[in-house]
């Protein structure tokens, strides 16, 4: 049966003026595809599996190599890691007891996942201090250590992160698999979600602001500026801080340590930055999978790979 909500929206507090840092451990799982591999809607639908259970503990992160999401700063990162085959990708960048290299197979992404997230984080990260100068955007990202780290150096990366990418044109997406959308090919109505599209500071960050040894319990800060590429949803944009060993590949020195993540255009609504007029929205969604998360004042649905992410603030809701 068909069911209809309508939500009656108004602009309002969705976040504090602060993304204050985080002790839940968040981790981090980055996904290497693109509109032309076929085996690809398959690990994206795993991840998104992962996020339906752990909404609260999951990064997803999407380099595309060989259609339009490309961007530079995936060639180092290709190179360094020895990616050779998709879908594949890496949590938190981890080298597992028994694997020969960070990369994993997405047929392992839950096993390794709940690995990491029964590991305890041993850093804070936290966003704060959203400006708009007209231009560029401004903010800074905290890193607070309740533990100390046991490998040098540190490094902090900004990821740009964009959702609900119509998979239309050149990046019609492949599939090769019958049990997803009865074998169509190209997926009608998919979304491209999590596309890395920028990276702050390159693809391995900044090391400024951290020091060699961190000390627990001190907030190391680090202040980053962007301005948005036209081509971008900023509705849909998200920022992913990152706090990260900088070393060695081989000795397992590329582990990520924790993660934050915003969608700009909360953050901007509780800041008052090009605060949208009030605006009441009806909105009917069909009998498909899709959950939703409600946090005070805000609505997030996360659906099916067919359907684009939707979150917005709320008033009321009748269902």
């Amino acid at each position: 049966m068909k069911s209809i909500c309508t939500f009656f929206l108004l602009a309002g507090l969705l976040l504090a003026a602060m993304v204050s840092a985080q002790t839940t451990r968040r981790v981090v799982i980055e996904e290497f595809t693109g509109a032309w591999c076929g085996a690809c809607p398959d690990a994206a639908i795993k991840i998104e599996e992962i996020e339906h259970d752990y909404p609260d503990n999951t990064i997803g992160l999407a380099w595309h190599e060989w259609d339009d999401l490309e961007i530079p700063e995936w060639t180092p990162v290709k190179t360094l890691f020895g990616v050779s085959s998709y879908p594949g990708g890496a949590v938190d960048r981890y080298k597992f007891a028994g694997a020969s290299r960070i990369i994993l197979s997405h047929l392992s992404f839950r096993t390794r996942f709940l690995n990491r997230y029964n590991t305890p984080a041993i850093v804070s990260v936290g966003m704060r201090d959203l400006s708009f100068d007209g231009a560029a955007y401004h903010f800074t990202v905290d890193a607070n250590f309740s533990a100390a780290p046991h490998r040098a150096p540190l490094a902090r990366e900004c990821h740009h992160q964009e959702d609900s990418i119509p998979a239309v044109g050149s990046l019609e997406q492949h599939n090769y698999y019958s049990t997803i959308q009865n074998g169509n090919n190209p997926l009608v109505n998919w979304y491209h979600n999590e596309a890395i599209r920028r990276c702050l500071g390159g693809p391995w960050g900044v090391t400024g602001g951290l020091p060699p040894v961190a000390v627990t319990g001190i907030t190391y800060s680090s202040d980053f500026s962007f301005i948005p590429d036209p081509s971008w949803n900023l509705d849909q944009l998200h920022l992913v801080a990152i706090v990260t060993y900088d070393g060695d590949t081989s000795l397992n020195q590329k582990e990520i340590l924790n993660a934050e993540t915003v969608r700009l255009r909360d953050w901007m609504l509780s800041t008052n930055l090009n605060t949208p007029s009030p605006a009441a929205l009806n909105a009917t969604w069909l009998p498909i999978p899709f959950r939703v998360l409600v946090v005070p004042k805000s609505l997030t649905i996360y659906p099916s790979r067919e359907r684009s992410v939707t979150s917005c603030s709320i008033n009321s809701a009748s269902v």
